[in-house]
């Protein structure tokens, strides 16, 4: 007996989309403080969990200020990724958040800083 073959699924083909890496921008986002815990001059680009995989670049856009590991302290980078302190959902719904608050401190630090200015117009737009 041969097996019924179900019905024909079309396939659409999904163009995929380069990420926008960008190393000023990155700076510039690791320049504000932690979005954990607030320590300033410690930050560094971190980028949402949420669609990475093996040799997959995150796209810069989604990013947000965390904390670097230093002496006696576990930063809050290492905390949020590398231990996962949070839940993944909990991680992946305040990710979101932390970048969108991000992009928008950006956009209110180019208001009144022409080099921030250049930056944010040509990665995230004012």
């Amino acid at each position: 007996a041969v097996a019924a073959a179900g019905p024909a699924r079309a396939v659409v083909a999904v163009p995929k989309t380069e990420p926008v890496r960008d190393e000023s921008y990155r700076r510039l986002v690791a320049s504000l403080p932690c979005v954990v815990c607030g320590v300033f001059g410690f930050s560094q680009c971190a980028h949402r969990d949420e669609g990475k995989g093996m040799a997959s670049k995150q796209d810069d856009r989604e990013s947000y200020p965390a904390c670097c590991t230093r002496p006696g302290e576990p930063g809050c980078h290492h905390r949020i990724g590398t231990a996962r302190e949070f839940p993944k959902a909990v991680r992946r719904e305040l990710e979101l958040l932390w970048c969108a608050s991000t992009r928008a401190k950006l956009r209110k630090l180019a208001e009144t800083d022409a080099s921030a200015r250049v930056i944010v117009q040509r990665v995230i737009g004012l």
